[in-house]
């Protein structure tokens, strides 16, 4: 054999080899693509990915490519909006004492209902805001 012969038996091998790796390339990056769209959470990638018929991969594709779209246009509008009236946003660094901050209103209710029948907490208010008699029977 000659040195030109195992020269081109070489180039032979390494283009076989390439296109070997180039299709053991497509190979995995489609079964990593596939099996990232069956355990991921975002929505609609699953249905793309599972055996179904081909309707309904054509469907949900759909589905996602114009969900995508709108996620893009909503974000440029979003940027748009920003880039024409900026938002400035400052803290004034004014220490406050305690006593001045208002205190919110706290409401506590209690767990154990009771009966109206038996007390009627309203009755009793209005009774003696009216300076009416209030005793243990009624």
């Amino acid at each position: 054999m000659t040195v030109y012969e195992m020269n081109e038996r070489a180039n032979k091998e390494i283009a076989e080899s390439y296109i070997k790796s180039e299709e053991g390339y497509w190979h995995n990056l489609r079964k990593y693509l596939r099996e990232y769209a069956e355990v991921t959470g975002l929505q609609g990638f699953r249905y793309v990915a599972e055996k179904r018929s081909t309707a309904e991969k054509i469907i949900w594709s759909l589905a996602l490519i114009f969900s995508l779209g709108g996620c893009m246009y909503m974000i440029s509008e979003i940027l748009n909006k920003y880039e024409n009236s900026p938002v400035v946003v400052s803290f004034a660094t004014e220490d406050t004492p305690l006593y001045k901050m208002p205190f919110p209103a706290v409401t506590i209710c209690p767990e154990a209902k009771y009966n109206t029948k038996v007390f009627n907490y309203s009755d009793i208010f209005y009774r003696v805001k009216d300076g009416k008699s209030v005793n243990k029977t009624k």
